[in-house]
């Protein structure tokens, strides 16, 4: 084969790769402002999120691994610093993970006492068996608190109102 046609194929493979791990408007590091793909973090899927006074439900994006975490963890602070009024209560709805690494769950936890360490409660929502293990195994869910994983995410919508001060809730 000609080297010409292997790097085509070669750019053409890479391409495809980028296309299905940064769909369009997500952050492709190959993106450039003629291709109208943006990269803000804002428009990373995993940094979707909603704010209700003093909670925060923030969507995991996707698969937890060492090449995304340190985005994960810039999205998660971000939307915090942005949310008015500030939120006190962090529910990850982790819906979307199927899998997460032994460096994701390092960081993760690392992430986790660290924002503890500024006040704020965290409590995951849906997640997955073969995702809750390794994050046992990582010492996560002794960080957290075995009691803070919920089936459903309305579940730590209502433990979180039910440890709220009277007013903030509403």
């Amino acid at each position: 084969m000609r080297p010409e046609r292997r790097r085509a194929l070669s750019r053409g493979r890479r391409r495809a790769r980028n296309q299905s791990l940064f769909p369009r408007g997500t952050g492709s590091s190959n993106a450039s402002p003629s291709s109208g793909e943006s990269r803000e973090l804002a428009d990373w899927p995993a940094y979707k999120a909603l704010t209700f006074p003093g909670l925060l439900i923030w969507y995991a994006g996707g698969d937890l691994f060492f090449a995304i975490i340190g985005y994960l963890d810039a999205g998660l602070k971000a939307v915090l610093a942005a949310a008015c009024p500030p939120a006190n209560h962090v529910l990850a709805d982790a819906d979307s993970v199927n899998f997460i690494d032994a460096s994701a769950s390092d960081a993760l936890l690392n992430s986790i006492k660290q924002l503890q360490s500024q006040g704020l409660a965290i409590a995951f929502a849906r997640v997955r068996d073969e995702v809750r293990e390794p994050m046992r195994l990582g010492g996560v869910e002794a960080a957290v608190g075995s009691t803070n994983f919920y089936e459903r995410a309305t579940d730590g919508v209502r433990a979180w109102r039910g440890h709220c001060p009277r007013g903030a809730a509403e």
